[in-house]
């Protein structure tokens, strides 16, 4: 199966990108800060253990989840 690239709509927070990678759900780190007023997303994320994120390779850019 080929991974998906998803959108969550919500009123409030606006658009989350996703995607399921071998069956774990995971969430662009830039939108959930943007969503958050969070302005600093590799201070953010830095705080998070290891086996909560990951950073990606596609064939548009990098991006940290």
């Amino acid at each position: 199966m080929k991974n998906k690239i998803m959108k969550f709509i919500d009123e409030t927070f606006g658009n989350v990108r996703g995607i399921y990678i071998e069956g774990q759900a995971w969430v662009y780190a830039t939108d959930v800060c943007k969503a958050l007023g969070i302005k600093n997303t590799p201070q953010a994320v830095s705080s998070l253990d290891d086996d909560e994120r990951m950073t990606i390779t596609s064939t548009y850019s990098q991006t940290t989840f």
